[in-house]
């Protein structure tokens, strides 16, 4: 038995180590081996502890007490984020503990779940001591520089992406092999990682190697270009992400991200990179697909002209590509002059009738409009050749019209609605499928549309919807005081009951009986709830005295006693929450002859959510012959990111 001054997190541990001396570092080996007490497992996991406690002499105690197959099997024992007992080492710069665990046998080359190998976890982490260590002359023929795996694919790719001279130069001098491409990893090629430092410096040295392939597609960004392509990194950076099990987690170390203080040059990046032949139109690749796509959504008008200066591609290619550039460039959130980057797409041929597949903001005006962009708007409407109302009430994407972006937008987008209105989008169609326009107007709160709606187009202010709803009745659930004393000033019924028998008050009074309703304030109920009592027929005043009331009871909805036209409830339109850049595991479990076959597809979320037949779509690669007996869909834990239109 081994008696230590360490702490454990293991309670059975902690009984057997029941008579630990917190004073005294020595370590007293008994004559009953540890692991008859512990096994194994809980051997390597207190070994694992010591090593990220830095116990030297608690880890040499317990691997003396290891048979030499028990430490091959407990040496592989990772932390919950994937590190292995090296890399955890090397992380936290432990030269001692590095020197203890190889002299112990331990593998240098061990790949972990996480970092890779010890020597990516301590470039990563600029820990120079346990790098010395690792690259000394002695261990020179033992750590292979070219070892594969974790989250940056090998040891090259960790050095381009710190920025850092001096690691790329020590790896060169071991030998490292010059083009790798490792699809999965992080950036694909040690090129692209260099591309999206935005160092010129680190680019070029990547490129002095010799025998680089510019145009390797792999990793995030699918190219070196379009990694430069995309520009500056949108979020904080400024320290190193922690990494788990291949998942950068949010908080930050202390470490620099960038191994230099250098500026960055995106764009001159992206010239070096075309002048060594770079091209500019790639099959779909990477996260944005194309360069030309990556800087449109940079909102960079410099790259942009850059890569159409650059693109020697054929007529018939650049359709789909330059149409996903207008989208991307229409909802980038970078530049606010979106009209300039859309004048000088639409300038080299991009098309503005483009329509993205039938999911999401799929066509430039309906995009335009749900951005609030009201002089992309005005442009794409001047240069469309045709009716007008033709492209404004053309049926776009999961909102059905621009003017339905426009109002179901995550932030309603009222300067292009009323442009849209006043260009006369009509107000009717599609009401059954997509939703009644006044109806979404007052889901969006936008009473001034509404007074426009009702004042000068004269719609019926008591229109319907399947659930027999008005806009009163919405505008009263959602506390929208402004939209509620609009429509009662142009008439509106207040005593309409929808298929539950409810009138508006009777709703208002019910979310305010709930714990938790839609709106700011409880006191914004209570002045709707008497803008409506002053509306109201007699039957809703309460009894001075009666019973008291109970809970309220569940209501049925009640049989229509004559045919209702369809219109889609405001409630149940498409309040966009995407899954960008998530996506859904799809396993389809079939038979044939029987015999079990299975077919696994990877399905963007928005697809999952938004497209029509997108899960058919994915999932038609298996024959006739094939009989579907289960579908399991594994679905993300998070699935929503802060950038809402990356396209």
């Amino acid at each position: 038995m081994i008696y230590a001054d360490y702490k454990l997190a293991f309670n059975p541990v902690q009984q057997v180590l029941s008579k630990v001396s917190s004073h005294s570092k020595s370590i007293t080996v008994l004559e009953h081996p540890l692991q008859d007490k512990l096994g194994l497992t809980t051997m390597a996991r207190i070994l694992r502890n010591m090593v990220a406690e830095n116990d030297e002499d608690g880890a040499r105690g317990v691997i003396a007490q290891m048979q030499f197959h028990e430490k091959s099997e407990g040496f592989t024992i990772q932390d919950v984020a994937g590190n292995g007992l090296l890399q955890i080492a090397a992380l936290n710069d432990f030269d001692s503990m590095t020197e203890l665990l190889l002299e112990e046998g331990f593998d240098i080359n061990y790949v972990d779940d996480n970092h890779g190998t010890a020597l990516q976890a301590a470039m990563y982490m600029d820990s120079h001591k346990v790098l010395q260590i690792l690259l000394d002359e002695k261990r020179r023929t033992q750590a292979n520089v070219n070892a594969v795996g974790g989250y940056y694919g090998c040891a090259l790719q960790v050095a381009a992406f710190r920025g850092s001279r001096e690691y790329i130069n020590l790896l060169v001098d071991r030998g490292v092999e010059k083009d790798v491409l490792i699809a999965k990893s992080k950036y694909g090629t040690a090129l692209q990682a260099a591309a999206r430092t935005g160092l010129p410096v680190i680019l070029g040295q990547i490129l002095a190697l010799g025998s680089v392939n510019v145009n390797a597609e792999g990793g995030d960004w699918g190219t070196a270009l379009q990694g430069a392509a995309k520009g500056d990194y949108t979020t904080d950076t400024t320290y190193l992400r922690r990494l788990s099990r291949g998942r950068v987690l949010r908080q930050a170390t202390k470490v620099p991200r960038k191994a230099t203080k250098e500026k960055t040059q995106y764009l001159e990046v992206a010239k070096i990179l075309l002048k060594k032949g770079a091209k500019v139109y790639v099959r779909q690749c990477g996260r944005l697909k194309s360069p030309l796509n990556a800087a449109a959504s940079s909102g960079s008008l410099e790259m942009l002209k850059l890569l159409l200066e650059n693109d020697d591609s054929s007529e018939g290619d650049k359709k789909e590509v330059y149409g996903r550039a207008l989208l991307s460039a229409i909802t980038q959130t970078f530049n606010k002059n979106r009209v300039a980057l859309v004048t000088e797409l639409t300038a080299q041929g991009a098309d503005v009738n483009f329509v993205a597949g039938n999911c999401l903001l799929n066509g430039p005006l309906a995009a335009a409009a749900a951005m609030n962009d009201e002089k992309v708007v005005k442009y794409l409407l001047e240069i469309f050749k045709g009716d007008k109302k033709e492209i404004i009430d053309a049926e776009s994407g999961i909102y059905g019209s621009a003017l339905r972006a426009a109002l179901l937008a995550p932030m309603p987008a009222r300067d292009t609605a009323l442009y849209l209105i006043r260009q006369g989008a009509d107000l009717s169609d599609g009401s059954g499928k997509y939703g009644n326009i006044l109806h979404l107007a007052a889901f969006a709160n936008l009473h001034d549309i509404i007074e426009v709606l009702l004042k000068e187009y004269k719609v019926d202010v008591d229109a319907l919807d399947s659930n027999k709803q008005t806009a009163l009745h919405i505008a009263a659930y959602r506390g929208y005081e402004r939209v509620v004393s609009v429509l009662l000033n142009e008439s509106a019924a207040v005593n309409m009951e929808d298929v539950w028998g409810d009138t508006p008050l009777d709703v208002v009074e019910d979310v305010m009986g709930k714990e938790t309703h839609p709106v700011p304030s409880l006191q914004g109920l209570r002045k709707i709830r008497e803008m409506l009592l002053q509306k109201a027929t007699d039957k809703h005043e309460k009894p001075a005295r009666g019973p008291f009331p109970g809970p309220p009871i569940t209501k049925q909805p009640q049989e229509s006693q004559s045919p209702t036209k369809r219109v889609r409830p405001a409630f149940e339109s498409p309040k966009w929450n995407p899954g960008l850049n998530f996506r859904a595991s799809i396993v389809d479990f079939l038979e044939k002859n029987e015999q079990e076959y299975v077919l696994i597809k990877d399905l963007p979320i928005d697809d999952l959510l938004y497209k029509e037949g997108g899960i058919a779509e994915a999932m038609n690669e298996k024959g006739a012959d094939y009989t579907l007996k289960l579908r399991w869909i594994h679905l993300p834990a998070n699935n929503v990111r802060h950038n809402l239109y990356p396209f």
